[in-house]
Parts: C-alpha cells; structure tokens; sequence
C-alpha cells in the first residue's frame, strides 16, 4: 500500500503528504495493524474519521458540546482551559487530558524522544506524529482488535464512534480500501464477487463484506505497506485543519530508520 492507494480509496489526490505521514507512521509503530485484513478496518475509520483526510483538529467553535469539555472528570481535564488545550487532535480525534498523557507514555515506551504531548498538545498535529493516536488506540485496545481480526465492521465502527454515526460511510470505505488492496479497483464489486464465486450483483453486503476480509487474510503476506514522502505540492486549505511543513531534521531521522532515500 502506498499513497496512490490512498488516493484510490479516498477518491480523492489532495493531502498527499498527510497520507504519506500516516503511512510513515504505520510502517515505524504499527506492525500489528499492518495485516491487510486489519489494516483495511483501520483505514476505514480514519478515512472516515478525518473528513478523507481533510482534518487534524476539531473544528473549535466552541459549540455546546465543546463547552462541556471542560472540567470533565472523564477526560483528566484539571484545569481551566483544558477544554480547548487538549481538543480533538490527529487523524481520529485525540481528546482530553488524559488521553494525551496516556499516549505520551505509550509512545515513549517507543521512542523515547517522543515529544510530550500533555505539554505540547499541538505537536499531534505535526506531519512526523500524524496517526500516531491511531496506532495507539487500536492497539492498545483488545476488543477492537479482536472486532478487526474478526472482520466485523459494524462492532468496529461501535467501538470507534461509540455509535452507528456514518455507518454507511464506513461500510462503504471498508469495500474500496479492501477492493484496492487485494489489487481491484475502489468500485469494482463485481469482479470481487465474481472472482470469489459469490452472488454477482455489484451489492457489498454482509456476505461480500465477510469474502473481502476472507481474501484480505489469505493474501496477508504478500503486500507490502510502504512509506513515501512525495513532492511539497500545493492543496487545499482550510481554517480548521492546520498543514504545517515537515521538520526536514527529523524526516531525514524517519527515512534512515525504514531505510528510505529520498528520491
């Protein structure tokens, strides 16, 4: 998988370098979603999650709900302001104090340098972390792990959402990332259904759902995930998504870890 399949699953070429961010990131602390039968439950709820993308913070506004944030107990938020300090940040929405303390000791058991985002909450939001809450929250996570392993979509969008908001979407999401990553393309139901002898009506229902995670396990080792950084191109901004530049220092670190050049 690579950033063209990004761009296939999403349906869409913009936020390039964030997609390659988040791949850089699988590859250098997610092995365990990298089985494609996880990994594609993974980009499904990220793909959903982040608007294809689109946002690395919460749209602030503060609406009534965002209000509330503060002082919750639930959310470690202490102190005043915590409510909009540890907004929803990354690719699926980092919330609350405690969150970010956790992640920072998950991350730091990791990489030591890691920085603290308890402290520098904005830095979840930097190219070089980006989905880094989403390794940690699926694998530090055993029931949504086991939902993945399972093939069971709707359990891990429950988990995920904590509800059934965008359902539809994220079926959707999870056919055209299966389909592109068993080497068909995003829409191509069909010539799924009739590779695997299944009802050919172009319909991704609950049985072709279960053959897609099927096919996806069964061709687990023969793909490779692999990180990328393109081009610097222009895309499209937005007042409530952030798209900082790269710290070239810590890219060229990254890249002689997975022992990447840049071309």
């Amino acid at each position: 998988m690579n950033v063209s399949d990004l761009n296939l699953m999403t349906g869409s070429r913009t936020y390039t370098e964030r997609k390659a961010a988040f791949i850089a990131t699988l590859v250098r602390f997610g092995a365990a979603l990298l089985p494609l039968h996880i990994l594609a439950q993974v980009l499904a709820q990220v793909i959903h999650e982040s608007g294809r993308f689109k946002y690395v913070r919460e749209i602030w506004g503060p609406t009534a709900a965002q209000k509330r944030y503060e002082w919750r107990a639930d959310l470690g938020n202490t102190q005043a302001g915590d409510g909009k300090r540890f907004m929803g940040r990354d690719l699926m929405q980092n919330t609350g104090r405690f969150n970010y303390r956790n992640l920072t000791a998950w991350v730091r058991r990791l990489f030591p340098a890691a920085p603290d985002f308890e402290q520098t909450p904005e830095a979840l939001e930097r190219p070089e972390w980006l989905g880094i809450s989403v390794v940690w929250f699926f694998t530090t996570r055993p029931k949504l792990m086991a939902a993945c392993e399972a093939g069971d979509c709707v359990r891990v969008s429950e988990i995920v959402n904590g509800g059934h908001n965008g359902l539809t979407d994220r079926l959707a999401l999870y056919v055209r990332c299966a389909l592109v990553l068993l080497g068909y393309s995003a829409t191509d139901v069909r010539g799924f259904q009739e590779a695997a002898g299944i009802d050919v009506d172009g319909k991704a229902g609950q049985v072709t759902r279960a053959e897609l995670h099927r096919a996806l396990k069964a061709k687990a080792s023969g793909v490779k995930v692999i990180a990328e950084i393109p081009p610097r191109t222009p895309e499209a901004s937005t007042v409530e998504t952030t798209d900082p530049k790269p710290q070239p220092s810590l890219w060229r670190i990254i890249l002689t870890i997975l022992g990447i050049t840049k071309g």
